[in-house]
């Protein structure tokens, strides 16, 4: 059923009541509701007794039968107080009509007005009344339009502008034509709290998109889209991001996981230069860093402590003494020091392979040129090719004078002392300083004593009147246990002494010349015998009456 309009539609009727009304047939040169209408449309409607004052409009029903009839399905005004008319006896004109309230009309300052506005009531305008498409309704009690189907605003390639304004001022949404985009001033919303829509974004690739899910309640990125930020993001909870690319600074307040505990993942920091970045490889446990670390900068640096197995074992920059501290264990063992482990990782160990070095140098000195070569260098060199059974190697040292480094010094592995190579002397040399800038050097052993004068049992010797011989001194023995001088001893010279002391049997008991006080003590007895004497050059005040001191006089 549809509502249909049409062009000299008028018939008469005799009904008589306010119920449906039967048609009589078409005026002359009219015609009728079914032929105009059609059955089963509505159409607007006029019925005027031509006997009575009494009329009626409205929205009627057409039905073809037998007799056909109009039902008065809607009345819009009458003479009963816009109320059904209750037709007396007589004939009634029925035509279609257009009722002045079912019309737009243009005002003297040219508005147009559909409608009355009546409360509750919308009014619908319809572009193409077969299909029911175009269908723009103004929703009365909402206060706003509803459009069933697409507008358009230009055609494909010459378009406009449209511009939505808001309650705010200053607020917007905009279709620019010109950049082909939307602009939004002001807040976009999706849906109200707790009852939101999904909100997708499409890229240019295949299957990568943007979307808000409403049901998970979460932003997805899928697919090969990703984010990249010109400026900040401030993320204030939980972020549980898949893969990140980060390619400008990024300030983190709080703690940063990655995984869980026993289940990580890979974290990857590229540089500036190609194939150097730093690795948290998960698989490993462990940091892999490819390119220089930094520690500090330049005159302001960080202790950097690396710990061992051990209590106590760690190795550690220690940026305040400038130096590198390599620290033992804390357990009392005898593994418990500071070890040091220069190793290669060489499978196959061959004569002349250098197994581990330690270089000195001073490569900023502003001299140049030998000044900034290794001026010396300790290195562990093979011998020979190893084995099972065999490590043959020799410690180097290397020095430098006014070259590189050269070989000055080396201990082999069969405990010979090489001198500038291998120069390891022969039997019976001995090494020898050649003096200040001379170097040492291997030399033979010359002036070897070839004969003892005089020598008897006991006698002690001294140099001959020729450096091969050596003269047995007489007065001068020793057994063993006993050294006998026939002469004088003399200690020391005139004004520069030294001390002499003769211990006894007895515990404590010794005769000393004590040369800084030019004294005799005596922690004992002295005693002269019959016709001995004491000859005094000076003065002589013995001390009889101090405690362990004595003097007999025999006569």
């Amino acid at each position: 059923m549809a509502l249909k309009l049409d062009d000299r539609v008028k018939e008469t009727s005799t009904t008589t009541g306010t119920g449906t009304l039967d048609l009589s047939g078409a005026v002359s040169g009219f015609q009728t509701f079914v032929a105009g209408i059609g059955n089963s449309n509505t159409t607007y409607y006029a019925i005027v007794n031509r006997d009575e004052a009494e009329w009626e409009t409205g929205l009627g029903t057409v039905t073809d039968a037998s007799t056909d009839t109009l039902a008065r399905t809607t009345v819009i005004s009458s003479s009963n107080s816009d109320s059904a008319v209750n037709f007396s006896a007589g004939t009634k004109d029925v035509f279609c009509t257009l009722p002045a309230s079912k019309i737009a009309n243009l005002d003297t300052n040219d508005n147009l007005t559909i409608g009355s506005g009546s409360a509750g009531v919308d009014y619908t305008l319809t572009f193409d009344g077969a299909d029911s498409d175009g269908v723009l309704t103004w929703m009365e009690d909402e206060d706003l339009f509803k459009f069933t189907d697409v507008i358009n605003v230009g055609v494909d390639d010459a378009g406009h502008d449209v511009k939505l304004f808001g309650a705010t001022a200053g607020s917007y949404w905009l279709w620019d034509e010109s950049a082909d985009g939307v602009v939004q001033i002001g807040t976009l919303t999706v849906g109200v709290d707790d009852a939101g829509h999904d909100v997708k974004f499409f890229g240019n690739t295949a299957s990568a998109y943007m979307l808000w899910d409403t049901s998970a309640d979460d932003l997805v990125l899928a697919g090969a889209a990703g984010i990249d930020l010109a400026g900040d993001i401030d993320v204030d909870g939980t972020a549980n991001l898949d893969v990140v690319d980060i390619d400008g600074a990024t300030q983190i307040d709080g703690t940063v996981s990655i995984g869980v505990d026993g289940t990580g993942y890979d974290v990857k920091m590229f540089g500036d230069t190609a194939s150097r970045y730093w690795l948290w490889d998960e698989s490993a446990d462990g940091v892999v860093q490819r390119g220089t670390l930094t520690v500090g900068v330049d005159d302001t640096g960080h202790d950097v402590k690396f710990f061992g197995a051990s209590a106590g074992a760690y190795m550690e920059w220690d940026e305040s003494a400038d130096e590198l501290r390599i620290m033992g264990a804390s357990a009392d063992a005898t593994t418990s020091t500071g070890k040091l482990l220069l190793a290669t990782s060489l499978t196959d160990i061959n004569a002349n392979d250098v197994i581990g070095k330690i270089d000195f140098q001073a490569p900023h000195e502003a001299g140049g040129t030998d000044a900034i070569t290794v001026a010396a260098s300790i290195r562990a060199i093979a011998q020979a090719t190893f084995t099972s059974s065999v490590n043959a190697t020799d410690l180097i040292f290397y020095t430098g004078h006014s070259e590189a480094a050269a070989e000055k010094v080396r201990i082999t592995s069969q405990n010979e002392i090489g001198i500038a190579g291998a120069n390891y002397g022969t039997d019976g040399q001995v090494l020898t300083s050649g003096g200040a800038g001379a170097a040492v050097a291997w030399e033979d052993v010359t002036g070897s004593v070839t004969a003892i004068n005089n020598a008897t049992d006991n006698e002690l010797v001294t140099i001959g009147s020729t450096t091969t011989e050596l003269d047995a001194e007489a007065n001068l023995t020793f057994t063993g246990s006993a050294l006998t001088c026939i002469g004088t001893v003399t200690v020391g010279v005139d004004d520069t002494g030294h001390d002499v002391k003769f211990f006894g049997a007895t515990a404590s008991k010794y005769m000393e010349w004590d040369e800084s006080a030019d004294t005799l003590n005596v922690a004992g007895t002295i005693a002269i015998p019959a016709g001995g004497a004491i000859t005094n050059a000076g003065t002589m005040a013995p001390d009889i009456t101090s405690t362990g001191k004595a003097m007999v006089l025999g006569f």
